[in-house]
């Protein structure tokens, strides 16, 4: 009998950081279940124990104040069997797995299942799952209707794995017992050493300790044995059992079972002819539990003697079916319909509207500048105003028409049996006034606008996903428009998308065909005119439509994830330069460069920029990193952690654009940045506006104090200057100044001493 005081758990995921969870999760308290979570759960699972076996358990010297589990990681299935193998070869089986369904790219977790189950087929089996891969039909085609698994939605709760550790693996060790009793039973009967009674008190133990309600029927219609299970889950009593025969029992089974007729009518035909061995059937009872019913004949010497019936209480596995398939087709962000339930919704509208010859109208809905509220406020305040856009939408339509949520913040509209295209740009018009508001997300005050794209059905295409696609191509023209509007799709649409595509292709060559290079703009000391560092700026000399500024490229960039490489090229290129002018022209010269947020949270960010700068040879104080508001308050810890890692590398930071986003002095002292960058729009406002004149005084005065050095941005005229000279701006730069430029033009200009403007 394999060893049943220890109990192993094997893990099976591809990811690393889910091995750790559970070693924190089962190991933690000294691998120990306390004594009362313990009690309760075997009280739940077993039943309250008499005195006399509690007692007898004490004498016995019992202790059941902790049970110890041995985990074991596997990050693949194959990885899975050989350990299994191992395990029952060794005499020492695993009892349960934790299996996730995902583990790309070798077996699924369905897969792993079987091969294990191949091996041990009495290993229990925990199915991890943030999707649902399978429906619970497959799942029980595939696993052959097993007993020996349960499914666990993802994400995990401690107490939960814990509870379902220790159920699982006792459950396992009275498999364990039960099957070794079995086999003991079986080889006992064989030799004759064991007397008939204590056969029938194995038996009767072997029948309680099954989950399924069991009762036996002979060939003569009477009962020859029950289970405790079989008369909780029918409600029914011992005394209604005594002398009657199986049809009346039938009977009384079937008062309790919604379709009473049917149930009793293939309850007799079983009973009399049971090797027709009936596939498994479910009974919805009028108490609304779910039962599921299976038989087995009785044989004795290849002859029919009796039946058996089995009966399960799967309520709670058929609550958790509904769960997955909601789950499947939900968002559970906003409960609104997924795009898989959306398809079909959108397929139905067209069925209906073919009937009716009317039209469907899709909307495609996008929240403009969502990424900057999750960047600057945090994904909780992202969340937040998507559950506000949701409830605005769900009240903004009919009962018969779709809302579902895509994916970040992007909303389909179903709109069923249209008269005209008219009224679904009134629609259209309708929701844009319902989110060109403000809305307080967690202290904040947001004005939050959309942008929508419209396809109709029949007009735009009668394909569900070509409807979709045209839907998106019109949003996508809508959001260049200058975004808060809606665009019903045209045909040139399309086109507009596949320029976009190609555009991308071309920018994941540009680097390898050195068509990206910098420019840069001088940096002014303000109280000497002298230039005191560059800037690096990104340029693309795209073979077809010349020199490209970032804007037109940068998104593209992010989106792609290409916006890593670019960033460490822009780097590596920007220290080169600044060496070679240190060492040909003025040895105090720095380089500051712009850090994109997507580059910033890589991991091995601060390793990189280590690497370039023992590469390039340069000090690290000559380099400036600038950062944006949005970049700073996105996982704040993380961005703390890295800064003033860099910071001990000896390189500055700068906060760029300062004022334009949700940064307030109070953050400053908070974060080890030594410059601020006034944004040009509050430049650019210098007497023309006096909020911007008071704004501008007041960033100068408090970083100052604050031992902040402060740059103003966008300088364009002598007013400009005057101004931040007569309080005290530290640095300025703009095409007063000097354009950004070649790296030619930028090193004439900084062979002169200093610049000299009229």
């Amino acid at each position: 009998m394999p060893e049943l005081n220890k109990k192993r758990i094997l893990l099976v995921d591809d990811n690393k950081a889910i091995h750790e969870d559970f070693k924190k999760i089962l190991h933690s308290e000294k691998n120990q279940i306390k004594k009362q979570e313990f009690d309760h759960l075997e009280q739940e699972l077993f039943g309250a124990k008499k005195e006399e076996e509690k007692e007898a358990e004490f004498t016995a010297g019992k202790d059941i104040l902790a049970e110890l589990f041995t985990l074991d990681s596997a990050y693949q299935g194959e990885e899975a069997l050989q350990l299994v193998k191992s395990a029952v070869q060794s005499g020492k089986p695993y009892s349960l797995a934790f299996v996730d369904i995902r583990m790309p790219p070798g077996w699924d977790g369905i897969v792993t299942i079987q091969h294990l189950w191949e091996v041990d087929p009495y290993l229990q089996v925990v199915i991890c799952t943030a999707y649902a891969d399978y429906s619970w039909k497959e799942i029980l085609q595939k696993l052959h209707n097993s007993s020996n698994y349960l499914i666990l939605k993802k994400p995990f709760d401690v107490i939960e794995i814990r509870q379902i550790t220790a159920c699982l693996t006792k459950k396992w060790e009275l498999s364990q017992q039960v099957n070794y009793q079995l086999d003991n039973l079986q080889k006992l009967v064989e030799e004759r050493t064991v007397d008939l009674e204590k056969n029938l008190s194995l038996m009767k133990a072997t029948l309680e300790a099954t989950p399924e309600g069991i009762i036996a029927i002979g060939k003569n219609q009477k009962v020859m044995t029950y289970n405790n299970t079989f008369l909780k889950l029918w409600n029914i009593s011992e005394e209604n059992l005594k002398n009657e025969k199986a049809f009346t029992i039938f009977q009384q089974l079937a008062k309790e079972v919604e379709n009473s007729k049917q149930f009793l009518k293939i309850m007799v035909n079983l009973s009399d002819k049971p090797e027709m061995n009936a596939d498994i059937q479910e009974w919805n009872l009028k108490n609304g539990k779910v039962i599921e019913h299976h038989i087995e004949p009785q044989y004795l010497h290849h002859k029919v003697i009796g039946s058996v019936f089995s009966f399960r209480d799967v309520t709670e596995r058929k609550e958790l079916e509904k769960q997955l398939l909601y789950q499947a087709t939900h968002d559970s962000l906003t409960g609104f319909p997924n795009r898989l339930l959306m398809t079909d919704r959108l397929q139905q509208a067209i069925v209906h509207a073919k009937r009716e010859a009317r039209n469907v109208g899709i909307l495609m809905l996008d929240l403009d500048n969502f990424k900057e509220v999750n960047d600057s406020l945090g994904h909780s305040a992202g969340d937040l105003l998507l559950k506000i856009a949701a409830e605005q939408l769900g009240k903004s339509v009919r009962d018969i028409d779709t809302v579902a949520r895509l994916g970040g913040d992007e909303f389909i509209i179903i709109l069923v049996l249209q008269s005209n295209e008219d009224e679904v740009r009134f629609k259209a018009k309708e929701l844009l006034e319902i989110f060109n508001r403000s809305y307080n997300i967690e202290g904040h005050e947001l004005i939050t606008t959309a942008s929508i794209g419209i396809s109709l059905y029949p007009r735009d295409s009668e394909d569900p996903t070509v409807l979709i696609k045209n839907a998106d191509a019109a949003l996508y023209y809508a959001k260049e428009l200058g975004k808060n509007n809606y665009q019903v799709f045209q045909s040139g649409f399309n086109d507009h998308l596949l320029q976009r595509a190609e555009l991308l292709t071309l920018l994941r060559k540009a680097v390898e065909k050195n068509q990206l290079l910098l420019y840069y703009q001088p940096l002014i000391k303000s109280d000497t005119s002298k230039i005191i560092g560059v800037e690096a700026l990104l340029r693309w000399q795209h073979p077809t439509f010349g020199l490209l500024f970032p804007h037109a490229f940068i998104e593209l960039a992010e989106e792609s994830g290409l916006i890593v490489s670019i960033g460490e090229w822009v780097l590596r290129k920007a220290c080169q330069q600044i060496k070679i002018w240190q060492e040909t022209i003025n040895p105090e010269l720095t380089m500051a460069v712009n850090i994109a947020g997507f580059q910033f949270i890589q991991k091995d960010f601060v390793e990189t920029i280590k690497n370039i700068i023992n590469e390039t040879g340069i000090n690290a104080k000559s380099l400036e990193l600038e950062m944006t508001e949005s970049q700073i308050f996105n996982n704040v810890p993380n961005t703390l952690e890295k800064m003033r890692q860099l910071k001990a590398i000896g390189i500055r930071l700068a906060i760029d654009d300062f004022g334009t986003g949700y940064a307030s002095f109070s953050y400053l002292k908070y974060f080890p940045f030594d410059k601020v960058k006034i944004d040009k729009s509050f430049i650019r406002g210098i007497h023309l506006n006096n909020s911007d004149d008071a704004i501008v005084e007041a960033i100068i005065g408090m970083t100052k104090k604050m031992g902040i050095e402060v740059l103003a941005e966008g300088v364009e005229n002598p007013e400009q200057i005057a101004f931040l000279m007569s309080h005290h701006g530290n640095q300025m730069q703009g095409f007063y100044y000097s354009p950004p430029l070649t790296e030619q033009q930028c090193t004439a200009l900084l062979k002169k001493e200093k610049l000299i403007v009229t």
